[in-house]
């Protein structure tokens, strides 16, 4: 007796062990080059028309079942004339955007990411040269990197820095957020989870920004005993993607919560490295100011505004709560119609906007301690990032809380 379903997870264990479950996989290359050349006979029986079917379109089409496959060339030949690629690739972006995926075009690298620099030049020599020239690696005896996960707390620019590492390395990037991913997923199948790893990977080589990884690969201890089934077959299916040989896409995760990531997730193999986003140091305050005040916007700053006093009050606030700084200064300008942006109105934006700078240590304090005892952690590289921090610090004047100098200590 043959059985065809979409999921053969619906059946009880006690019957699939007497059974052999066969995977069909969504589309084989032949399979897309008969159908290709079947729209290309029919087109030209219709319309006319001589459409060639190339070996870049048959890959170009990797992916797609056989029905996107056939819609896919038909929109080819409304919108172009022709069969092209980018007709194939934009029908799987559409596709991901379906489950929420995101797929970026970055414009700008490390150039655009204030301060950090011993996190750029870290991801430099670890990721970025390796990944631009990957006979440097086998030189070594080394393979490609597969992935990294940046820990940090909210606003640290993750997804920025995911962005600025995508154009470092001249490749396009896919952003998955984990918890609008699962629930675009109510309802469907396995095999369409395969089918959108399939996509990504038809993509490749690409940079995956997996958002709030704790949302998709929370440790399987804490997944709760109602759960359907369905969380753990897509967690299932996406770290068997991502441990395999054949992957040639870089993952970029991002959390605040890595004490709630699967461990089987963050390993060696699967990913090369944890980093800590620490919140910014003064160095950092300062070019993110002045990005956010000259560069990505210009503002009409007024003579007496002075960002170095600014960055040295605004200790353990984050990219993001700088960045709104900026714009409720300039936003208290408009308000008054004031032809410069003062430094009154600079103090007045952080008089309104308090952070809680001792509930942040403790946070920081936390993530130290959580990346202390991870295993797949470079403890030198956490060594000086916290160093780079308290000097900063430091010469800013600022005196670190006694928690995180013993840390340092």
């Amino acid at each position: 007796m043959f059985v065809f379903c979409a999921d053969a997870s619906v059946f009880p264990m006690s019957l699939l062990r007497l059974c052999y479950v066969c995977d069909v996989p969504i589309s084989l290359p032949e399979e897309r080059r008969v159908v290709l050349e079947s729209t290309a006979r029919k087109l030209k029986e219709a319309k006319g028309v001589d459409l060639e079917v190339t070996e870049d379109l048959v890959n170009a089409s990797a992916g797609l079942n056989l029905h996107e496959v056939e819609s896919a060339a038909i929109e080819s030949w409304r919108r172009h004339g022709r069969f092209t690629v980018e007709a194939f690739t934009q029908h799987k972006i559409a596709l991901l955007r379906k489950h929420d995926i995101e797929y970026v075009e970055p414009s700008h690298g490390f150039e655009a990411v204030g301060g950090y620099a011993y996190l750029k030049e870290y991801v430099r020599r670890r990721v970025v040269d390796l990944l631009r020239n990957p006979g440097l690696a086998a030189y070594y005896g080394l393979s490609v990197p597969k992935g990294i996960v940046m820990y940090g707390i909210h606003g640290t620019g993750k997804t920025h820095f995911a962005r600025a590492l995508a154009k470092e390395v001249g490749l396009t990037m896919v952003k998955l957020d984990a918890s609008q991913f699962m629930r675009s997923l109510v309802g469907e199948s396995e095999q369409r989870v395969k089918q959108v790893v399939e996509i990504i990977e038809s993509l490749a080589p690409v940079v995956v920004f997996i958002d709030e990884i704790d949302q998709l690969f929370v440790a399987r201890t804490e997944v709760g005993a109602g759960d359907s089934g369905t969380f753990k077959r897509v967690q299932s299916t996406l770290l068997e993607w991502l441990s395999s040989k054949e992957r040639r896409s870089f993952l970029v995760g991002a959390t605040n919560l890595l004490e709630h990531v699967d461990p089987a997730f963050v390993r060696a193999g699967r990913v090369d490295d944890v980093v800590l986003v620490l919140p910014p140091d003064l160095e950092a305050r300062r070019e993110i100011l002045h990005i956010h005040t000259q560069v990505v916007r210009r503002m009409p700053l007024a003579d007496d505004v002075d960002l170095d006093e600014v960055a040295r009050e605004t200790y353990m606030w984050t990219g993001g709560e700088l960045e709104q700084l900026c714009k409720d200064a300039a936003s208290l300008a408009l308000e008054e119609r004031s032809p410069r942006v003062t430094m009154e109105h600079f103090l007045r934006a952080m008089k309104a906007r308090k952070i809680n700078v001792r509930r942040r240590e403790e946070e920081v304090r936390r993530m130290v301690e959580v990346m202390s005892s991870h295993e797949n952690v470079n403890q030198l590289f956490l060594e000086e990032a916290l160093k780079v921090f308290a000097k900063s610090e430091e010469r800013a004047g600022e005196l670190l809380s006694a928690r995180l100098e013993s840390l340092l200590e």
